[in-house]
């Protein structure tokens, strides 16, 4: 029986262009220009990963690949987020996961940034708490006799010409941990985030993909990021054969570049 897995990542709830359910959003139209534009932003994020989301359901399982909640700024003061209250943060990005209506014993989130999720105390495992789900730093999932792995972190580059090498290096770092050391379990689907940037690679015996983010452009990141955000979802299809099929579905937020600005 086919098995469809949806992959998400960094929405950075709690951040003005975090991934932003409805009850949080913005709604007086009488705030400055800046405001609405963050407003509509917020409502246009929700609507485009909603829609996204009912073009493939139903999914069977769920991949949350960290930063699910943005933090409270500390580098910015601050001054980009929507909320620094991290239990109201939790809710948020409880609320997210819920709209993908997978069931709550098929979701798996993995870990993300210290900085957004924690350093004394990860708020992502309160997610996990709220929805009794699993939650790991680095899983090994099982599918249809597929094996997966899904992590946050992968390195990123400023180099078009070797966007592809990081994710590339998990496969040759999961090859070395199981013949040297016999730790790892083998895996054929590599999945990573972190970078708000998607790239794929889909050879015969391997699927390596670094997924879009949920959050648009921030202020602060455009200080050190030069290269634009990916707004999107993953979707990967895995038959009882063991072959799968990929899908991923992004949105244009270049419109929306500039939202944080005052």
């Amino acid at each position: 029986m086919k098995k469809r897995i949806l992959v998400i990542s960094d929405s950075h709830c709690g951040h003005l262009t975090g991934l932003t359910p409805p009850k949080w959003q913005w709604q007086n139209d009488s705030e400055a220009p800046w405001r609405k534009k963050v407003r509509e932003y917020q409502q246009w994020a929700w609507n485009t990963f909603t829609a996204h989301l009912d073009e493939f359901r139903p999914f069977q399982r769920l991949i949350v690949l960290g930063d699910c909640v943005d933090g409270k700024g500390r580098l910015s003061g601050g001054n980009e987020q929507l909320t620094t209250d991290m239990n109201e943060q939790v809710d948020m990005a409880v609320a997210v996961i819920k709209a993908t209506k997978v069931p709550k014993h098929n979701v798996i989130i993995t870990r993300g940034t210290g900085y957004h999720t924690g350093i004394d105390n990860d708020w992502e495992d309160g997610v996990a708490r709220e929805l009794k789900c699993q939650i790991d730093n680095h899983a090994f999932i099982k599918v249809n006799g597929v094996g997966i792995s899904a992590r946050h972190f992968v390195g990123g580059t400023q180099v078009p010409t070797g966007k592809a090498t990081s994710i590339l290096r998990e496969q040759v770092s999961n090859d070395q941990w199981c013949r040297e050391y016999k730790e790892h379990p083998n895996a054929n689907i590599f999945l990573r985030g972190h970078i708000h940037r998607t790239i794929t690679i889909d050879e015969p015996s391997t699927l390596s993909i670094i997924a879009p983010a949920l959050q648009g452009w921030t202020d602060f990141g455009a200080k050190k990021c030069s290269l634009p955000v990916h707004f999107g979802i993953i979707v990967i299809d895995i038959n009882d054969k063991g072959e799968w099929q990929w899908y991923r579905r992004t949105s244009d937020i270049g419109q929306f570049v500039h939202v944080t600005q005052w």
